[in-house]
């Protein structure tokens, strides 16, 4: 939505029978919209900015004399179909033993999914008393070319909730449109734990379809001739900018992302993960740019909270792409946190309007 975002999501993986909240509120900035051409210091020579002027006008009126089957096909040709991967999980190396007694290990199983897609989940066998457990499945997809992969890896028991033993995602530039083939480390796998996930990501992309073409072309004879001699003087023209002009176009293609004020409010109904009556979850969160670690923000700790608040603010500056990930860690002394539930948002939930809720 490009409202932003005020309101309570609902937490994933909070535990059996557990239905945790996580309140936010997202303002989100963006950049003005460039012209399409110009940058904030515009280097043209005069004659030639004059001559393109004359002959870009001459195209937009021929192009006018389209009707509107042209208009139809070229919309239906910029949502052309998404590339498509095959995923294989191969398996994973050095998990945490999350289970009692010396003769017992964890029972770990990997559940994948397209982030913000929670309908793509995909969950492999789980294999037995194995630190390095082997699976070999296959998940095949199909998604946009912004698309960001999520692999999580959990020790499953019986009679309670499954214990998470770490995580990774992928974004699109680390497996298109070139594929993947290797192993990536796990992250919040535990104290001191150094586990790895072996993946093999095959990507087949659509072919690239020409600009303001469909796979039927409708259109007028002589307004296409019409164009395509406008069009070339156009060029002409156009060709005549020096070096200047086109280094300042090139920067306004990479123009300031958007920028976000999270304000992490507060949790609800978090599961009870610490041992004793009196004893309850000692609460944080963590917040990160999904694919950029370095990105990581973390509250405060709430000492023994079912329904923390933090009033905590995160300011971020990312693309318009950009998906939000937010988990819910109980702090431990001598032991590894226990996870408590997270959840993502993707840039169509808060931006350009923000969220608060």
């Amino acid at each position: 939505a490009p409202d932003g975002f005020d309101g309570e999501v609902q937490l994933l993986n909070a535990g059996n029978g557990v239905e945790a909240t996580l309140s936010l509120k997202i303002h989100v900035t963006m950049p003005p919209p460039a012209e399409e051409g110009k940058s904030s210091e515009e280097v043209t020579d005069g004659a030639a900015a004059d001559s393109t002027a004359t002959a870009a006008a001459q195209a937009s009126e021929a192009a006018d004399t389209r009707d509107d089957a042209q208009l139809t096909t070229t919309s239906m040709t910029a949502s052309a179909p998404h590339m498509t991967a095959k995923v294989t999980i191969v398996g994973a190396m050095n998990l945490r033993n999350a289970d009692i007694g010396w003769r017992n290990k964890s029972d770990p199983y990997c559940v994948c999914e397209i982030v913000g897609d929670p309908s793509s989940k995909f969950k492999t066998k789980t294999v037995n008393d194995n630190l390095s457990p082997t699976w070999n499945e296959v998940w095949s997809i199909s998604c946009d070319e912004h698309a960001s992969l999520k692999f999580s890896i959990w020790d499953e028991d019986m009679g309670k909730s499954d214990d998470f033993l770490g995580e990774v995602i992928l974004d699109s530039k680390s497996f298109a449109p070139d594929g993947f083939d290797g192993e990536v480390q796990l992250l919040n796998a535990g104290n001191g734990v150094e586990a790895t996930l072996s993946l093999k990501i095959h990507v087949t992309m659509p072919p690239p379809a020409e600009e303001g073409k469909s796979s039927e072309e409708v259109t007028d004879g002589a307004a296409a001739d019409s164009t395509a001699t406008a069009a070339a003087q156009a060029s002409e023209a156009a060709d005549t900018r020096d070096d200047a002009q086109l280094t300042t176009t090139s920067m306004t293609a990479s123009a300031p992302h958007m920028t976000a004020k999270v304000t992490i409010v507060g949790a609800m109904n978090l599961r009870n993960a610490d041992i004793g009556w009196r004893n309850k979850s000692d609460p944080y969160c963590v917040c990160e740019i999904v694919g950029d670690p370095s990105s990581k923000f973390k509250t405060k700790t709430v000492n023994d909270n079912l329904s923390p608040t933090w009033n905590e603010v995160w300011s971020i500056s990312c693309d318009e792409h950009a998906s939000l990930k937010f988990s819910i860690w109980d702090e431990d002394m001598g032991k590894s946190d226990d996870f408590l539930g997270e959840v993502i948002l993707d840039s169509k939930s808060f931006a350009p309007d923000g969220f608060d809720g």
